[in-house]
């Protein structure tokens, strides 16, 4: 990564930690204290067009936000596998976690999002909006199959939680991912969408959220903006890896 992101690849190892230096803050406001309070986690694989994207969102993050701790994890595999979200929550220590995709840019105080006492916070996923390509009988019946109603599903490209759900969803993400993978397979009818495998994170997240018992609070656009949709940019902006334009520029 480059210089000047507030963290410096490790190595040794699966997976390669940054540290979590921080500089001093670079303002007295209570948006910047509360965001000098907070961890970004990114994923990324050895792959140097994620890397890349990540120095990029980092750079955004840091510029808003001295101070702000940032903690980057690469796993490796040469695309992006499911699993590298998860992974990335693993020994997290922090109070509070905002887990973000190397394709998003932030464009303000991240200290914004922490006024609330939800234990997790994220937008709705797109395929849950109007005209989303989830088929919300197909995600009954699988909601149904693991004795849980059809429950709210998320982005999981940008969201925040306690450290300790952090900590829960690095054991519990993976494990639904598996079971919903499996389910899938053996009964076609319980596949969500395309494939058992299309959009798999997001799915395990909604029912690992629902298994942890969080108390949840949906963000809305101008706080996570979806840039393949047209919207204008929110605090944090998620371009999708095919529109990402690199700020380092």
């Amino acid at each position: 990564m480059p210089d000047g992101t507030n963290g410096r690849l490790e190595t040794g190892g699966r997976r390669q930690q940054a540290g979590d230096g921080r500089p001093e803050a670079g303002g007295t406001s209570s948006l910047q204290s509360a965001a000098c309070s907070l961890t970004v986690v990114y994923a990324v694989t050895p792959d140097q067009k994620y890397r890349r994207m990540a120095a990029g969102s980092i750079y955004t993050a840091v510029r808003h936000n001295p101070g702000v701790r940032v903690r980057v994890v690469e796993v490796e595999g040469g695309d992006y596998p499911p699993g590298i979200k998860p992974a990335a929550l693993a020994d997290v220590t922090a109070a509070s976690v905002l887990f973000l995709d190397a394709d998003t840019v932030v464009r303000g105080s991240l200290g914004e999002l922490l006024a609330c006492d939800a234990d997790f916070s994220a937008r709705v996923a797109t395929a849950w909006l109007a005209g989303g390509f989830l088929s919300r009988r197909r995600w009954a019946a699988l909601c149904s199959h693991f004795g849980l109603p059809p429950v709210q599903g998320f982005n999981s490209g940008a969201f925040l939680c306690r450290g300790q759900v952090a900590r829960s969803l690095a054991q519990s993400w993976p494990r639904w991912m598996e079971a919903i993978r499996h389910a899938g397979v053996s009964d076609p009818q319980l596949q969500p969408a395309k494939s058992p495998w299309w959009m798999l994170d997001q799915y395990a997240l909604a029912l690992a959220v629902a298994e942890i018992g969080c108390r949840v609070r949906l963000w809305s656009r101008a706080e996570h903006s979806f840039g393949w949709k047209g919207e204008v940019p929110g605090l944090i902006h998620h371009t999708g890896a095919r529109r990402w334009e690199d700020p380092l520029r």
